[in-house]
Formats: structure tokens, sequence, C-alpha cells
């Protein structure tokens, strides 16, 4: 398991073993994955772009923001990597306002 070109996590597992788990790993993150099939001095090579799932944001409140008609949303920053929030505002089961945030860190 590799991550910006340095390598993370390697495992060597037995031929009776197709799977495996890989921990400690950063919530958003984009890694580059590769098997090794070896066989004697053969290798077969199959990799790819893998990508955890994003954490979910927490201590989230909302206010009326001093207005009767607006509201203000507040959140602490999901751990890992983060690309952007989208806050999304529903009435009566339809999308009223939906707003894509870039993250600042």
């Amino acid at each position: 398991l590799v991550y910006n070109g340095n390598a993370g996590q390697e495992s060597i597992v037995s031929n009776s073993t197709n799977s495996h788990t890989f921990t400690g790993l950063t919530a958003g993150r984009i890694y580059n994955l590769t098997v090794i099939t070896v066989a004697g001095e053969l290798e077969n090579i199959n990799s790819e772009s893998v990508q955890t799932d994003p954490a979910e944001v927490t201590s989230v409140v909302v206010s009326n923001n001093v207005s009767l008609e607006s509201l203000l949303v507040s959140w602490r920053r999901a751990e890992g990597d983060v690309d952007s929030y989208d806050v999304a505002l529903f009435y009566q089961g339809s999308v009223k306002e939906v707003q894509s945030l870039q993250s600042s860190a």
C-alpha cells in the first residue's frame, strides 16, 4: 500500500489467502494498492488507486443566527482528508438549497 509515493504497509500472505485488511489508514485518503503474485522468479502485478471513505463531521450546531428568516449551521471538521462539504437544506422532502463549501485545511 503506497501513499504519495511512500511505502506505507506491506504484507506477505500464504498462497491460500485471498484477502487482507490494512489498518491505521486516513479517512478520505487516496492510496495506490498493489497485489503481486509471485511464482519462482516470475511476478504478475495488479495495481489500482483506491480511496477510504471520508469521515463524518461532528458537533453539528444549528441556530437562527439572530434572524427569523435564516439558519446558521456549524460543525467540527471531519478527521482525515476532506476536499469539500456539501450542505443541503430540505423542506417537506424537497431540496431547498445546496452549498458546496471548500475545506480550509
